[in-house]
């Protein structure tokens, strides 16, 4: 695909394999349907059924695609089974047939059409406008007609090149189906990666008629897993049941923020010193795990359930997979992790909390961090000058600077030219693949803009950012947002376009003593690792420097900051490791 060009991708259900049909001659890629959608054929071909009424949701959340104007996000897909062959069809026979006459043809693409139009039984056509060079992913979630029971889960993924600027997108199948992609981090499950996700909780939003409508899907992998391969239908470890509201405007209407607010206060009255969070996350599991249908409920019962066994049972933690998609397809960022609070967990269990970022990467196994900015002032807004964290600011640096420290950036300036690539601030001195860069910035932000010290006449902008990194790249966002939630995705999405592959960062405001004690511990950490020669994950990364954090605040008797690491998200491949030298 060209960028600024219109393409027209068609999604279809046929009897036969186009791959196997037409080999490498067509534009054309192919997965098998998945178990739900073929039990959904066999119960309407046993009634004598010959349509098979579908929903289509697509989901774009990448830079490289957009949908192109006036096409919609949700359409109903009709589809004539009858002329699918019955079991007892010799269909191999009419395949090898339409093979051998597709070979006898000049004009490939038009043979293509004309065989693919007399075997499909329906099709779906959506209209995509390439934006800019990059292994784009459209993902297309197939629901029964009435939207409420998730059928099948397809991602295709298409490379988009300039002529100058072309991606390897050869990672990976073109086209992946089944519900068990649901509990991929992109694409296509990595395999060989450090990443295994044991359930997977997503929601859709559309608008409906101008009225705001969800739906969740959680998936337990290991239940679905064992149901797929037994054939055992009896427990799918799929549930799927409409939410009462939307959720991206709980988080971004700030309903959830009020509760973490509460929570906050209530841990500085005492109120509950052990689990602060409690009432923050009964009410998000209210929001989530219920529904108006009474039938319905019971898969939000049962898949809360679950979430508690696996909870308890999955070591050495808990891997839960969280993405949401509002109606407009922008991805929402919502600290799910708090909801450990209601679960009734022991303290020795762990729940780790992914969440996918709008574009991923596949990324080698032995693919390590190396090259670290620290982008750390020497003051910070709301960081008082008499505090010990202002003194902690002035001097953070160490006395020799090491090999894998490439730069320290200190004021606005020095930010703006490590943005637009100034190596003389920060240089990417890792050249040998496949090792990245790492970023750690302490920041106030807001809708991509980023500043230290107000009043401050010019800020750092999304238009400033220019730097691009390698592959695999990380960024600590401490940064203290502003009181709107959710003004921090503009700047993931760019950074995530530039080639950061994993972050750590908060969707809520947060206070500037928080961020800038946490930055100061993300120092001391990398540092002692890279010392120490261990090489470890972001997630082991943000463990520990945030357990640091947590001490420091309870020995200062804040007791409304000690926690305050459940508000943080851990995004993209939390997997990514640290170079060992």
């Amino acid at each position: 695909m060209d960028p600024d060009e219109i393409y027209q991708l068609n999604i279809d259900l046929s009897p036969f394999s186009y791959v196997k049909l037409f080999e490498s001659e067509a534009p054309v890629a192919s997965a098998e349907a998945g178990d739900e959608i073929e039990r959904t054929i066999s119960r309407l071909k046993y009634r004598q059924a010959s349509e098979l009424r579908l929903v289509v949701r697509v989901l774009i959340t990448n830079p490289y695609i957009n949908l192109a104007p006036g096409q919609q996000t949700q359409e109903l897909l009709t589809v004539d089974i009858s002329s699918f062959p019955d079991p007892d069809d010799d269909s191999y026979d009419r395949a090898d047939h339409y093979s051998a006459a597709f070979a006898d043809w000049d004009d490939t693409h038009k043979k293509f059409l004309e065989i693919v139009k007399e075997v499909q039984g329906g099709q779906f056509e959506i209209d995509l406008i390439a934006r800019k060079s990059g292994c784009a992913s459209i993902a297309m979630s197939i629901w029964n007609s009435a939207g409420t029971l998730p059928l099948d889960h397809l991602v295709r993924r298409i490379a988009v090149a300039d002529g100058e600027d072309v991606p390897d997108c050869k990672d990976g199948s073109p086209l992946s189906s089944g519900l068990g992609a649901l509990t991929y981090l992109g694409a296509e499950e990595q395999q060989k990666g450090p990443i295994k996700v044991d359930a997977a909780l997503h929601i859709f939003e559309w608008d409906d008629f101008g009225n705001d409508a969800a739906v969740a899907v959680f998936v337990d992998r290991s239940l679905y897993e064992a149901s797929r391969d037994a054939g055992d239908q009896a427990d799918s470890g799929v549930y799927s049941w409409p939410l009462k509201s939307s959720i991206s405007h709980y988080v971004s209407g700030g309903g959830l923020l009020s509760q973490i607010k509460e929570a906050r206060r209530r841990a500085v009255n005492s109120l509950a010193p052990d689990k602060s969070y409690a009432l923050a996350a009964s009410d998000l599991k209210k929001k989530i795990f219920s529904s108006a249908s009474t039938e319905a409920r019971q898969d939000a019962v049962k898949a809360f359930e679950a979430l508690q066994r696996i909870a308890r049972t999955a070591k050495p933690e808990a891997v839960v997979l969280a993405r949401i998609i509002s109606a407009d397809n922008e991805v929402v960022f919502l600290p799910f992790e708090i909801i450990e609070d209601a679960l009734g967990l022991p303290t020795e269990t762990a729940l780790r909390v992914v969440h996918p970022l709008p574009s991923h990467r596949f990324l080698r196994e032995q693919q390590c961090v190396d090259a670290w900015t620290f982008a750390i002032p020497g003051s910070l807004d709301g960081i008082g000058d008499e505090s010990t964290l202002a003194e902690a600011l002035l001097n953070p640096q160490p006395q020799q600077k090491p090999s894998w420290l490439t730069g320290w950036v200190r004021n606005l300036t020095q930010l703006t030219d490590y943005f637009h690539g100034d190596d003389s601030v920060a240089t990417a001195a890792v050249t040998e693949a496949p090792r990245s860069e790492g970023l750690l910035l302490l920041s106030h932000h807001h809708d991509g803009d980023l500043w230290f010290k107000p009043p401050e006449a010019v800020h750092v902008t999304l238009e400033d950012m220019e730097r691009k990194y390698p592959v695999g790249s990380v960024a600590i966002l401490s940064a203290c947002s502003t009181n709107v939630t959710g003004g921090n995705v503009p700047l993931i999405r760019q950074l995530n376009g530039a080639g950061i592959d994993a972050f750590v960062m908060s969707p809520f405001p947060v206070r500037a003593d928080y961020g800038a004690r946490l930055a100061l511990d993300f120092v001391g950490t990398i540092s002692d690792a890279r010392s120490a020669g261990e090489s470890l994950t972001i997630a082991t990364l943000f463990d520990r420097a945030a357990q640091s954090t947590g001490v420091y605040f309870k020995n200062a008797g804040m007791p409304e900051l000690e926690d305050m690491r459940k508000e943080f998200l851990l995004i993209g491949d939390y997997g990514l490791r640290l170079c060992e030298q």
